[in-house]
């Protein structure tokens, strides 16, 4: 198979894979906020489903970009996007406490949320990148 159809096919499966992943985990948040009755929580489980489809989005291209233009920076590139990702999340916790200042419930909820889907999110990347690199590795042997 062609290096850029391989490129296109794990683009796509890793998009499949995220939308797969948010989706299940927006519908346990679902879950757990009908059955808590944590009626409030909801806009923090759908704010965390969205940021993490966008995020997911960005990431993609960015890796399709580094794979077809520089793969000999694949390793750089790993590094950047999670320090990326980490320091947005970051900013995205802090501006979610200034807004929800008033509230202290909800922050807890939103902080616990958003942390709960990055590392999903963390955990999701890493395996399925790794077994990318694990699979690049097997060609050239």
């Amino acid at each position: 198979m062609e290096r850029s159809e391989r490129i296109k096919r794990i683009v796509h499966r890793y998009r499949l894979l995220s939308i797969w992943m948010v989706c299940g985990m927006a519908l346990a948040g679902f879950f757990f906020v009908s059955v808590g009755d944590l009626k409030d929580h909801v806009y923090s489980v759908a704010f965390c489903s969205l940021y993490q489809l966008v995020i997911n989005s960005f990431s993609i291209c960015a890796w399709r970009y580094v794979a077809v233009h520089s793969p000999n920076v694949m390793n750089r590139y790993y590094m950047a996007c999670g320090s990326i990702r980490m320091l947005l999340a970051l900013m995205v916790v802090l501006a979610g406490m200034f807004v929800l200042y008033e509230r202290q419930d909800m922050m807890l909820g939103f902080v616990i949320t958003f942390a709960l889907f990055y590392i999903c999110s963390l955990i999701f990347e890493t395996t399925f990148f790794s077994i990318v690199e694990k699979q690049k590795q097997k060609r050239k042997d």
